[in-house]
């Protein structure tokens, strides 16, 4: 099944943005270097971004908490590091009860989310 994702919007109403966010996402999903050359160009200059990634694997549900932050080295270019890093991880029982069925249903949600955003990326480098 093919599907097709869109953004619609008036002129700087922040499509181009959006776009630049879920591929920066893409590429934190898919281990790509903070050197690249696309990732400074999504965060500000000397402002820490926090991203909360939650996603389900080997039977677990993980939430990775990273915070980065872009500088310009003294030759002028952008120097991206990593201030701190947190994971935690659950594991995800056969039993079902009121406090992990909201846990799996989200794990779920957020897995199906990530493949789609790697389905629009892969759109977008393709073009």
């Amino acid at each position: 099944m093919n599907t097709v994702e869109a953004f619609a919007g008036i002129n700087a109403s922040g499509k181009t943005t959006a776009l630049k966010v879920v591929s920066f996402t893409s590429l934190l999903l898919g281990a790509a270097p903070l050197n690249a050359e696309f990732i400074p160009q999504i965060l500000g200059d000397d402002i820490a971004a926090v991203f909360d990634i939650d996603f389900f694997a080997d039977g677990k549900i993980f939430h990775l908490n990273s915070e980065i932050i872009k500088s310009k080295k003294q030759d002028g270019n952008p120097h991206v590091h990593i201030i701190s890093e947190k994971l935690w991880a659950k594991a995800v029982t056969s039993k079902v009860n009121k406090t992990n069925l909201f846990l799996i249903m989200m794990a779920y949600s957020l897995y199906e989310f990530a493949i789609t955003l790697m389905s629009i990326f892969q759109m977008m480098s393709a073009l």
